[in-house]
C-alpha cells in the first residue's frame, strides 16, 4: 500500500471473536518494523458478545508529526476496515469511501436476546460493496475450523489474508510469529498451525 501517512485501519466484532488479540499483534508488529502507531480501543458492553473495536493510525514514513493525530480516524478517510461480523462491520459505513478496503467475515453472531436481524446479510454486504470496490467476503470463521479445528483461530485467518494483500507493510513470517508469541495456542492449535505452515510453503 503506498500512500502517505497514515493508514487508517478499523477491526471490528464482538467480545470473544479475538479483536483485542489481533490489535495487540498488529501494534506490536508496528514497533518491530518501527512504524509508529496510534491505538485506541473501545467496548459497547461489558460482557462476551458486546461490541468491540480498535482504532489504528499507522505512520509509515517518516512523520515527526504523527502524535499530533488524534486516535480517532474522521468519518470518510477510513483505508482499511478488519470485520469480524457482518453487522459490526456495517456500523462504521460512514467512515468508508471508494478507496476503502473491506476484508469480511460474513458469519453473523447473534446477541444472545436477539431473535432475528431485522436486515439480512446480503442487504447489508450490498450497501457496503457500494461504498467500496475493494471487498473480501468469505465465510472466514467455516475455513478457521475446517484448518484448525476451532473457531477461536478467526483473528489469525482475518489478519494473514490482510498481510497477504499487502495491505500493510508487515511480513507474512513475521506476522505469523508474532501471533503465536502474543496468543501461546495450545497443543491441537499449535499442531494445526505447523500443518497451516507446511501447506502455506
Amino acid at each position: 500500500m503506498n500512500r502517505a501517512c497514515p493508514i487508517n485501519l478499523i477491526i471490528a466484532g464482538i467480545g470473544g471473536q479475538g479483536v483485542y488479540t489481533l490489535t495487540q499483534v498488529f501494534q506490536k508488529l508496528c514497533n518491530q518494523n518501527d512504524l509508529k502507531c496510534q491505538c485506541s480501543v473501545f467496548k459497547g458492553g461489558a460482557q462476551k458478545h458486546g461490541s468491540i473495536y480498535s482504532e489504528m493510525r499507522i505512520f509509515i514514513d517518516s512523520c515527526a508529526g504523527y502524535s499530533m493525530y488524534s486516535t480517532q480516524i474522521p468519518k470518510d478517510e477510513l483505508d482499511l476496515i478488519i470485520g469480524f461480523e457482518p453487522f459490526e462491520t456495517y456500523r462504521f459505513i460512514e467512515y468508508m469511501r471508494p478507496q476503502t478496503k473491506i476484508i469480511l467475515n460474513t458469519v453473523h453472531v447473534p446477541f444472545p436476546s436477539e431473535i432475528l436481524p431485522s436486515v439480512k446479510i446480503q442487504e447489508l454486504l450490498g450497501s457496503m460493496a457500494k461504498e467500496t470496490s475493494e471487498i473480501v467476503k468469505r465465510d472466514f470463521t467455516k475455513d478457521s475450523i475446517k484448518q484448525f479445528g476451532d473457531e477461536r483461530m478467526l483473528n489469525f485467518l482475518l489478519g494473514l489474508e490482510v498481510i497477504k494483500l499487502d495491505y500493510l507493510p508487515i511480513n507474512q513470517s513475521q506476522y505469523i510469529s508474532c501471533f503465536i508469541h502474543q496468543t501461546e495456542p495450545d497443543e491441537v492449535r499449535k499442531s494445526a498451525m505447523r500443518s497451516f505452515l507446511k501447506r502455506e510453503e
